[in-house]
């Protein structure tokens, strides 16, 4: 079970970061909403394990692991630089970076600002924009899943990702202005989290 906890822990670190960012923006995010995000996240996660386990069976067990491997530290080095470019969107002022990003598709100015999410300034995130959030960091769940497919059970690694998204949205809010306060970005523990996570299953023993 500690697989599954590990990688849900892993791709919750996003949740909580953009829960945080939208708290510390005065952006409130409602009971539904952070139930939504979460819901489509352990989703993802879920089917993702679930595709992964099923090609599992009809590819020979070492390739799986390899490409399990090469897709997570793939995973793990587009949240890594997704991390460095947010570092650099942070230090702008927001006007500034309305101006830079404004001309940038939602999906683009989500990935790289997750207050981009209020798209209608009302300072509370509506179920929509909750689902858009959702999807658009709903990458990070896929990759991760596919990767670890053949490690840990679809529908516990959904319920884990559930509960500590959860919990990623409650400890992000409360704890929003620290995080939002610090001078980087440290989405980036997630990506390196996934290629550990990719050194592990490579080397596990057993079939």
């Amino acid at each position: 079970m500690y697989r599954e906890i590990a990688l849900a822990l892993t791709v919750s670190i996003d949740t909580m970061l953009a829960a945080a960012a939208c708290r510390t923006a005065g952006i409130r995010i409602p009971l539904l909403p952070a139930a939504v995000i979460n819901l489509i996240s352990s989703a993802v996660l879920g089917a993702a394990v679930l595709l992964s386990a099923l090609l599992g069976q009809l590819l020979p067990l070492s390739l799986c692991r390899i490409a399990g491997a090469v897709v997570l530290i793939a995973a793990g080095a587009v949240i890594i630089t997704k991390s460095l470019l947010r570092s650099v969107v942070k230090r702008l002022g927001s006007r500034e970076r309305q101006l830079r990003l404004g001309e940038l598709s939602i999906a683009v100015r989500l990935c790289l600002d997750d207050t981009a999410a209020d798209m209608d300034s009302s300072e509370s995130l509506s179920v929509p924009e909750a689902a858009a959030l959702a999807i658009a960091g709903s990458l990070d769940s896929a990759a991760a899943g596919i990767g670890c497919g053949n490690s840990v059970a679809p529908a516990l690694a959904a319920l884990c990702c559930f509960v500590t998204g959860c919990i990623a949205v409650a400890v992000g809010c409360a704890a929003g202005k620290r995080l939002s306060s610090l001078p980087f970005d440290i989405s980036w523990a997630g990506g390196v989290l996934l290629i550990i996570l990719s050194a592990v299953n490579l080397f596990q023993p057993g079939g």
